[in-house]
């Protein structure tokens, strides 16, 4: 059934006095075949009674505060959301989980509309642009037709949307941006873009070939069973392979491995030959293009970049290509942990 999501905005009342500001919320709309409405969820910030920003997810329009009324979609300023190819139902997904995170964040709700105070400040607006950025759309340019940003104050302030976030992808492609805080990221069953952003993150890949970025702090980022590509950002990242390597084909690509700051975690279920959880073994590492004598499980080739595991070390059983890291690097056993 045909599906869309919508942002639109209703005029804010203050105890009676329409204040010339307006108040955000999105719209998920499904109708049939001919066009007819079968239900309209809403998803909006909300001021809780002990002073905290809360949000309402994904229930009825009709039954929310936002309910229409005598209004229309158009005098609501309704303008739906250019989410491209994406499917509208597991985008709203991603939005409902990112609001239910917003929610447990307990956050301050702001009235400091001019921010005159000291500290930070946001409300149901600023709520709006958190949802449209988590799921990779621009905020900025995604106001309602007619509406402008002095009518809604507060709306970005994305800065100040410090959510510790739990998101997992679809069936379908996603892109999940994590914003502020330490997120655990989980992508779904298709090519994934995902970045963690600020905060030290927890990413995931799936069975898809999946774009994995960190972004700005010590991540950790699993690329899983399909051909990723990953990118850990600034500070100390952790680069962790749990699932069997694939070969060179199928490798994933490491683009910013610092020796300095990163570290490949190597799983032991999976690389058995490697041993106990612990350092990686000096006399384990080679730098080449295949293993030289029988003690050598991790092999560098720093002519290509390519990094092999050798679970024997004798060539009585071919080296497999775990990733693809940059040319010429100069990793040493120091670079890798056995967990």
């Amino acid at each position: 059934m045909p599906t869309v999501i919508a942002i639109e905005a209703k005029p804010v009342d203050l105890e009676g006095v329409i204040s010339g500001f307006l108040h955000l919320y999105l719209v998920k709309t499904v109708t049939d075949s001919h066009g007819h409405v079968l239900s309209e969820k809403v998803i909006r910030g909300s001021l809780e009674s002990d002073g905290r920003l809360g949000t309402i997810a994904n229930v009825d329009l009709a039954f929310s505060p936002d309910r229409r009324g005598s209004d229309t979609p158009a005098e609501r300023h309704r303008t739906v959301l250019d989410i491209g190819t994406r499917n509208a139902g597991d985008v709203w997904k991603v939005m409902v989980q990112h609001a239910v995170d917003i929610d447990r964040a307990e956050l301050r709700y702001s009235f400091d509309i001019f921010r005159q105070l000291p500290g930070y400040d946001l409300n149901s607006n600023s709520v709006v642009a958190s949802l449209l950025h988590t799921v990779g759309l621009d905020w900025a340019t995604s106001l309602p037709v007619g509406v402008s940003r002095s009518e809604v104050p507060l709306y970005g302030q994305l800065q100040d949307m410090r959510v510790n976030d739990t998101l997992s992808g679809t069936a379908n492609k996603d892109r999940i941006l994590g914003g502020v805080g330490s997120d655990q990221i989980k992508a779904g069953q298709s090519n994934d873009i995902i970045w963690g952003e600020t905060g030290n993150d927890r990413l995931y890949g799936n069975s898809g070939n999946d774009t994995i970025s960190g972004g700005i702090g010590n991540d950790r980022l699993y690329g899983s069973y399909g051909k990723d590509v990953l990118s850990g950002g600034s500070g100390q990242d952790v680069f962790v392979f749990h699932t069997s390597p694939h070969g060179t084909r199928d490798a994933d690509t490491i683009r910013d491995f610092s020796v300095r700051d990163d570290t490949i975690w190597l799983e032991n279920k999976i690389f058995s030959a490697l041993g106990a959880a612990g350092a990686l073994k000096s006399s384990a590492f080679w730098t080449g293009d295949e293993a030289h004598d029988a003690t050598d499980r991790i092999i560098y080739d720093r002519a290509d970049g390519v990094l092999y595991y050798d679970r024997d070390g004798t060539g009585a059983a071919d080296q497999i290509a775990v990733a693809k890291l940059a040319e010429g690097l100069r990793l040493t056993s120091a670079d890798f942990r056995i967990v």
